[in-house]
C-alpha cells in the first residue's frame, strides 16, 4: 500500500470514528432529554393522583429514583429508594434467599420481590419499583454475559407490570442505564 493510500485509510478510518462518536453523543443526549420529560410528566400525573412511589434499584444503581428527584415537586411523589446493589443488600432488604437461589439474582421474581419490598420498606407508598439485571464491561463478564439482562417489575395496587429487556452492549454503562430508565418511566406512566 502506498503511503498515500495508508494516509487516506487512515483518515477515512478517523472520521468514520469521529461520526460514530457524534452519534453516540447524539443518541446519549436524546435519551437525557426524553428522560428528563418523562419525569417531568411522571411527577406531575401522580403529584395530580395523590400516588407515592418508591424503587429499589440494583444494575441502575439508582438511576431511576435520580431522574425523578431531578425533577422539582419530587418530593410530593416519593420519600425515598433503596439501592441493594449487591445479593447481600437485597437479602438484607428482604428479598428471599430462597427466591434468589431457585430463580437466580437476573430474574423477574427477583425484581418482582424488589417492587415489594420497596413498597413495604418506604412507608406510604402506592407503587413499588424492582429492577435487576447484569451490565457487563469488563471483558470477561462480556465473554460470559454477551448480551445484558434487565428484568423491571412495577407494582401498583393489584397491578403488576413487568419488563423483560436485553439489550446490546452499549458504548457505556451510563447509555445502558438511560435505556432501562426509560424504559422504566414509561412502564410506570402506563400502570399509574
Amino acid at each position: 500500500m502506498s503511503e498515500k493510500n495508508l494516509s487516506y485509510f487512515l483518515s477515512a478510518i478517523q472520521n468514520n470514528l469521529a461520526v460514530i462518536n457524534i452519534r453516540r453523543k447524539l443518541s446519549e443526549a436524546i435519551i437525557s432529554k426524553t428522560n428528563r420529560q418523562l419525569a417531568k410528566r411522571l411527577v406531575f400525573v401522580l403529584h395530580k393522583k395523590k400516588t407515592w412511589l418508591s424503587a429499589m434499584e440494583s444494575c441502575t444503581g439508582g438511576a431511576l429514583m435520580n431522574e425523578i428527584t431531578n425533577v422539582p415537586g419530587a418530593s410530593c411523589i416519593t420519600r425515598g429508594g433503596l439501592v441493594a446493589y449487591s445479593t447481600s443488600q437485597k437479602i438484607a432488604q428482604g428479598v428471599p434467599m430462597a427466591l434468589i437461589k431457585k430463580y437466580s439474582i437476573y430474574s423477574p421474581e427477583v425484581a418482582v420481590a424488589m417492587a415489594y419490598q420497596s413498597r413495604q420498606k418506604v412507608k406510604g407508598s402506592d407503587i413499588g419499583i424492582g429492577i435487576t439485571g447484569i451490565l457487563a464491561y469488563d471483558q470477561k463478564e462480556r465473554k460470559q454475559n454477551p448480551i445484558d439482562k434487565i428484568d423491571i417489575a412495577i407494582i401498583h395496587g393489584n397491578k403488576l407490570v413487568i419488563r423483560k429487556m436485553l439489550l446490546a452492549s452499549q458504548s457505556s454503562r451510563s447509555v445502558a442505564k438511560a435505556i432501562i430508565v426509560n424504559e422504566a418511566l414509561k412502564d410506570i406512566l402506563r400502570i399509574s
